[in-house]
């Protein structure tokens, strides 16, 4: 579970903590952003919560680029790597944007042939291809805006 922008675990585990109710079954992982902020991007969470907070981009304020979440993308992948396999990934908001963008890299990696130098993540080769995921919940999700007409649709389900 990928927490928002200027968020932390603490509080996607407040969002999700519903799905880990016994009846359901699940085991979740959360993960923060790589980058630290001091304050949250919504203040009555951190009148509640102490930060730091995290955020996926170290770009400035703004919007980021596909480049600018490129650390984010392979934060995740790393993550996966080492403490995976999961059967699925889920991400609000901004973690949204950067599990689609991570499932749209091993795709892409996969259909390269996993690992293989043609990977557009040179992150797979030194992970030796993650085991992926089989699914992909996108909540409250956010788009690069400059791609908005370009996107490919991601072949795993969500």
């Amino acid at each position: 579970c990928l927490s928002g922008h200027a968020s932390k675990r603490d509080v996607t585990e407040c969002q999700a903590m519903v799905l880990e109710l016994e009846r359901h079954g699940m085991e979740l992982d959360y993960l923060d952003g790589p980058f630290e902020t001091p304050t949250a991007l919504d203040p009555t969470i951190q009148d509640q919560i102490p930060g730091p907070f995290y955020v996926w981009s170290d770009a400035p304020r703004g919007r980021p680029s596909r480049e600018t979440l490129r650390a984010g993308v392979e934060h995740v992948l790393r993550y996966v790597a080492s403490h995976g396999p999961f059967d699925g990934i889920y991400g609000f908001s901004n973690g949204g944007l950067i599990a689609a963008l991570a499932t749209e890299a091993m795709e892409q990696a996969l259909a390269a042939g996993g690992g293989s130098a043609a990977s557009p993540v040179p992150v797979f080769q030194e992970l030796g291809a993650p085991a992926p995921w089989r699914f992909v919940i996108l909540a409250c999700g956010s788009c690069i805006l400059e791609e908005e007409g370009e996107r490919q649709k991601l072949r795993t389900p969500s």
